[in-house]
């Protein structure tokens, strides 16, 4: 049961993350896409949009120059998730 549940945990918040990044909905995120959405927060701006998208393409493992995939979110969910499991 939990597996089920760890399953559906990874499978919407990769949907939201693609949701909430992926502009062109190719199934990939790209610096400039998420850069793009940072830019428009308020609370980011143009001036902070670059740090924001860097550190989390830095926490994904993903370079500047590349695309956030569907596994590699994957990956980074899972990773959490077991690094954090339910009490």
């Amino acid at each position: 049961m939990a597996a089920k549940k760890t399953e559906a945990i990874i499978v919407r918040s990769i949907q939201k993350a693609l949701d909430d990044y992926d502009g062109n909905k190719d199934g990939k995120i790209s610096w400039d896409e998420m850069c793009s959405v940072y830019r428009k927060d308020p609370d980011v701006g143009e001036y902070r949009c670059d740090g924001m998208t860097n550190s989390v393409f830095g926490s994904l493992g993903v370079g500047k120059d590349k695309c956030v995939t569907k596994d590699e979110l994957r990956t980074y969910f899972k990773k959490i998730l077991a690094e954090n499991p339910s009490q």
